[in-house]
């Protein structure tokens, strides 16, 4: 009787939930709204990202050409270069710096895409220009000649200091242009005979002109030396000579 009475009160107990009437509690969807912001943002995100390696990318056709011929260009002139950017390029972090002996760089003009600048030479050598563009760079230079010799710019040296009487001494003639590159002496048009001239100093006899040198014999004591004159300027550089032994020289 107590095990019937109580699987009654069991089945009294259990109610369908059907039959309430009552509405089950159900999740609620995720807002579309909410989705479509996320989306663009990751859209945005995409975009950025493409331009910016499509930027980079064209970045590497960036070109730069300086002078107009393969030949060395002559110091104290100005060189001009072209830079060149992709026409699909937006230029950011473009710069442009000297390289090797280049003076200050100017620009000339600028349009979409072109670029024409020029730098001054001076000393011989090499100089150019460097052009950097995002990661990747890209260089052109030219050889820079030496100018013609300059009035006041000529290097004498005589050596050595001190000679014995009768003794041939050698003297470096170095001229120079003015940026003190060593250089060839060009006589200007309508320069008189003597602007380039090699002359003898004190007890200097039988001097000698060659290409890279001067040569004389010390054929008296005292001074000697050599004087060059370079457009009315003069400079000379003199040693010593020693007189000869006497007869009774070194005798105690």
């Amino acid at each position: 009787m107590r095990r019937a009475s109580a699987e009654a009160h069991a089945d009294a107990a259990w109610v369908d939930d059907r039959l309430t009437g009552e509405p089950r509690p159900h999740r609620k969807p995720p807002r579309p709204a909410a989705s479509l912001q996320i989306a663009k943002v990751l859209l945005v995100l995409a975009a950025c990202w493409f331009v910016g390696v499509q930027d980079l990318i064209f970045a590497a056709f960036t070109t730069v050409r300086c002078g107009e011929g393969a030949g060395p260009v002559a110091a104290g002139s100005n060189v001009t270069c072209v830079v060149s950017t992709s026409r699909l390029s937006s230029e950011a972090d473009l710069s442009i710096t000297q390289l090797g002996l280049a003076g200050p760089i100017a620009m000339l003009s600028s349009t979409s895409h072109t670029h024409t600048i020029s730098f001054a030479t001076g000393p011989a050598g090499r100089a150019g220009v460097r052009v950097s563009h995002a990661v990747f760079w890209t260089s052109a230079m030219v050889d820079v000649a030496a100018g013609p010799a300059a009035p006041g710019h000529v290097e004498v040296s005589c050596s050595p200091p001190s000679v014995p009487l009768g003794k041939e001494v050698r003297c470096a003639v170095t001229p120079r242009d003015r940026w003190g590159s060593a250089a060839e002496v060009v006589r200007p048009e309508g320069a008189p005979p003597g602007y380039f001239a090699v002359s003898k100093v004190g007890g200097a006899r039988e001097l000698a002109v060659h290409d890279s040198y001067v040569a004389f014999v010390a054929a008296e004591a005292g001074r000697a030396g050599v004087a060059v004159t370079l457009g009315g300027v003069r400079a000379e550089s003199v040693v010593d000579v020693l007189p000869a032994a006497g007869p009774g020289a070194g005798a105690r």
